[in-house]
């Protein structure tokens, strides 16, 4: 995780995640999909608590 302030009252949030190992090939289509739908669902938590 990363943050940077990038203006008065303005901060950037980054983050990001990486699998690895020899069965993320065979679930990588799954991985993607659970993975974005759950940062998704942080982003607009974090969100709400930064508001």
């Amino acid at each position: 995780m990363k943050f940077k302030e990038v203006g008065k009252d303005k901060i950037k949030f980054t983050y990001e995640e990486e699998f690895r190992g020899r069965l993320v090939p065979l679930f990588s289509k799954n991985l993607d999909k659970r993975t974005k739908k759950s940062f998704g669902e942080m982003n607009k938590a974090l969100k709400k608590l930064a508001e």
